[in-house]
């Protein structure tokens, strides 16, 4: 594999946590080596190290060398990288790798071996092709050939009314001031989620107030909704995390009871159904995500849908 640069993340012996700290900041994976006059690896430093030092009373510009982790495993550059992968573990989760000298030439971590990515765009079609084409006739901005198709297509894959948005949080965003949430409301939503759903409600001058999610699910738990609802409460966000739809039937049941409106965050479950019916066509408004780790992909984008006319 091709080693990583890391000499951001080395400092000489002469220097001071400070200048451990600066490394920390500039370098990669959260560690820092020090080295001697001779290069050699003498310490390493976490973030953790350098804060148990100040709270013990260092200073900053103390010695790092005092306080460096001399009790650490490194290593070998001769070693295949499984070799070498294999000594970390639960405890070691960052290693230097040393040259025959005993000086750092690379750093392997836990973080990136282990990296389990949410999703990875799949751009094998006509990606290019239509993009060069929209660039071609000039038209690049939101009133296009290709966002109006866009929504026209999604509006007959969900058989209701749809409008494109900048993104997923901005369709979130767009279905709350519509519905008039704002200073003074209450929006539920799950303790789970990505901070957009709690931050439109934020700009709308909202509050978010958290509901713990399903063990088995991770998704909204309905059992707890109605212990949060207060007299300020005007909507309920269920996010159908990682394309697994919540359990909208008692979340609408309760949401009627209360009259509350339903904003479904649909941004990971595009195409997902709950009870044959597609997510985002169950509440008043559907909110979708096109982000790259979403399930299709415009780069950024989001969609609104609804059967509400007005509110279109």
């Amino acid at each position: 594999m091709k080693k990583h640069d890391i000499a951001r993340n080395i400092v000489k012996l002469g220097s001071s946590l400070q200048d451990v700290m600066k490394a920390l900041n500039s370098g990669i994976y959260g560690i820092v080596l020090l080295a001697g006059e001779d290069g050699a690896l003498l310490g390493i430093f976490t973030d953790g190290d350098v804060r148990r030092a100040l709270l013990g009373g260092a200073q900053l510009d103390e010695p790092a060398r005092l306080h460096m982790n001399t009790d650490f495993k490194s290593g070998n550059e001769k070693n295949s990288h499984e070799e070498n992968v294999n000594l970390l573990n639960e405890k070691i989760r960052h290693l230097p790798i040393l040259d025959a000298s005993g000086c750092p030439v690379d750093l392997i971590s836990w973080a990136e071996i282990w990296r389990l990515p949410v999703s990875a765009p799949y751009l094998g079609g006509n990606e290019l092709k239509y993009v060069s084409d929209c660039i071609t006739s000039g038209w690049i901005s939101s009133q296009g050939h290709y966002v109006k198709r866009f929504e026209k297509l999604f509006s007959e894959f969900f058989k209701i009314d749809a409008l494109t948005a900048s993104s997923g949080t901005t369709a979130l965003h767009l279905a709350l001031a519509a519905l008039g949430i704002g200073p003074g409301d209450e929006v539920i939503v799950p303790d789970l989620t990505f901070a957009a759903s709690a931050n439109v409600v934020m700009h709308c001058g909202a509050k978010p107030v958290f509901v713990d999610v399903s063990e088995e699910t991770w998704t909204m738990d309905p059992s707890l909704l109605e212990g949060v609802i207060t007299d300020k409460t005007r909507a309920v966000m269920p996010v159908h995390l990682y394309g697994h739809p919540c359990d909208m039937n008692p979340i609408l049941e309760i949401a009627e009871k209360n009259d509350l409106y339903v904003v479904e965050d649909c941004a990971e479950a595009l195409g997902a159904r709950y009870k044959s019916e597609l997510v985002g066509t169950l509440g008043d408004i559907g909110c979708f995500s096109f982000f790259a780790n979403k399930v299709i992909t415009t780069g950024e984008g989001g969609m609104v849908v609804t059967r509400d006319r007005e509110l279109k």
